[in-house]
């Protein structure tokens, strides 16, 4: 063969496989979603009706409308399910078929869904969910989340989504729709299978207090890893009814592996529910963006900081929110300088560094940037005492 002959030869090569790829691309589509981010609580608007409704997507759950937009839509009831909340109440739902939801550009015909009373957290900054956007609406699809630049994104490919070559895809298995995966625990040879659950707004890792036990009694915890207790007046609620434990532990791990992120110093409180998992939260995704290949059952996540997240308490003390909205001091951890200085649980913490609590709406509480807060050489914090004495604690994190 000839040089100019192997010239045109491998041009033509050059061009079926350019011609190959090409087609590859144009048969991938990234569809870009409206949405808006609380935090970690991803809110997207749709289209039912020609009219725009919000609803909150969570891997953890089925696709779900309020019972107020069911009798606006005038839906016709199906069939009665059994479902279990993330506490274990047990409730008798009514199913329906949805004619007709518009995502951005994507147009889904006859969903089957159920009929409920959302959880209205997001109230007090004016957002009323309608409904949930859950792991079952688009089963053949690649979601990818980025919260810190505020995209949510469909499509029919993962490829988009993992250019880069070190991101390890990790499979997870469906139950019910709703994508468990594998956590790990470095230095402990053991591993356990969690939900991921986009609806468990307030967390990053919630242990099950089945787990927990289970890893009592193996020998993978020990009564030192138990920080202390925390009361049933700090339970929290589920979709169908309140958390019904007495009181829970609050655990620590030195290490955890979730998607290939290292956490170390993690301290998590124990739940209660006849459902024998943890629970992956959405506060994952502050950690970095994740794909979610529904095709492949495949889940990748691109971390923001290469470094381990240290969760260790630089403060040394850790609050809740009582009934009245209030802030109060629930554990002050043995040791600590906090403890040293004098802080009690049940102090109530009402200010850090300029920012007063009670300057604060709900809703700014929730959007608040508390990591510019605490991410600080000096921290001023500010409580009261049981007779309502105001005293400062200045924390020096850095020299």
């Amino acid at each position: 063969m000839t040089g100019s002959i192997k010239f045109h030869f491998y041009i033509l090569v050059l061009l079926v496989l350019f011609t190959k790829c090409s087609n590859i691309d144009k048969n991938i589509h990234v569809r870009n979603i409206d949405c808006e981010i609380f935090r970690e609580i991803i809110i997207i608007p749709v289209l039912i009706n020609n009219k725009e409704y919000l609803f909150q997507y969570d891997t953890g759950a089925s696709t779900s409308i309020s019972k107020k937009l069911a009798k606006e839509l005038n839906l016709t009831i199906k069939d009665t399910v059994n479902a279990m909340d993330y506490y274990g109440n047990v409730s008798t739902m009514t199913t329906s078929t949805l004619p007709e939801i518009s995502i951005g550009e994507i147009t889904l015909k006859n969903i089957q869904i159920c009929i409920l009373r959302p959880i209205q957290g997001l109230q007090s900054c004016g957002v009323i969910i309608d409904g949930y956007l859950g792991n079952d609406l688009l089963p053949n699809s690649t979601i990818h989340i980025d919260i810190k630049n505020k995209v949510f994104q469909v499509s029919n490919s993962a490829k988009p989504f993992i250019q880069d070559k070190s991101l390890i895809g990790v499979d997870f298995i469906k139950n019910n729709g709703a994508p468990y995966i594998d956590i790990y625990f470095p230095g402990k040879n053991s591993s356990e299978r969690v939900l991921f659950d986009t609806g468990s707004v307030n967390d990053l890792y919630r242990l099950n207090t089945i787990v927990f036990r289970e890893m009592l009694k193996k020998g993978f915890l020990s009564p030192r890893n138990i920080i202390d207790t925390i009361s049933s007046e700090y339970n929290g609620r589920g979709l169908f009814g309140k958390q019904n434990d007495n009181f829970n532990y609050i655990v620590a791990f030195d290490s955890i592996e979730i998607m290939g992120k290292k956490i170390v110093n993690y301290k998590t409180n124990t739940f209660s529910s006849p459902a024998n998992h943890s629970i992956l939260g959405a506060k994952i995704l502050s950690l970095g963006a994740v794909t979610i290949d529904y095709l492949n059952n495949k889940m990748y996540f691109e971390t923001y900081a290469r470094e381990a997240t240290d969760f260790s308490s630089k403060l040394g003390f850790k609050t809740n929110v009582n009934s009245d909205l209030k802030s109060i001091v629930t554990n002050v951890f043995a040791g600590s300088y906090a403890e040293k200085i004098g802080l009690k649980e049940g102090h109530q913490y009402i200010k850090i560094n300029n920012t007063h609590f009670d300057s604060l709406s709900v809703c700014d509480k929730i959007i608040h940037d508390w990591n510019s807060e605490y991410n600080r050489d000096t921290i001023e914090c500010v409580f009261l005492d049981f007779e309502d004495n105001e005293y400062v604690i200045r924390f020096i994190l850095k020299k």
